[in-house]
């Protein structure tokens, strides 16, 4: 059974993969426009950290199993904090 706190984890994951998911597509797209050398550099910046996001929304999945809420919070804590500095980067990324 996968607690809440575990849930919250693979959710707020998720929503910090869709958020790099949106900054990859604002730099292909913008690429397509400028061709800067810059975006192909972002780009192969954010895309780590895409994957990252789905492995770490597995991994998670799995370690609830085995672990508590003692493991979970504290991995909660980084991901909230995660997800605001992709939400500024993708707003930043957006906007300019």
């Amino acid at each position: 059974m996968v607690g809440t706190l575990w849930l919250m984890d693979i959710g707020i994951s998720a929503v910090s993969a869709l958020l790099l998911l949106g900054i990859l597509a604002i730099h292909v797209k913008s690429w397509k426009d400028l061709r800067g050398r810059v975006l192909v550099g972002a780009t192969a910046f954010v895309f780590p950290l895409f994957l990252a996001n789905i492995v770490a929304a597995y991994f998670y999945y799995v370690l609830a199993e085995s672990f508590g809420a003692a493991v979970a919070a504290p991995l909660l804590y980084i991901q909230v904090l995660q997800v605001v500095g992709y939400s500024i980067f993708f707003v930043v990324t957006w906007k300019y």
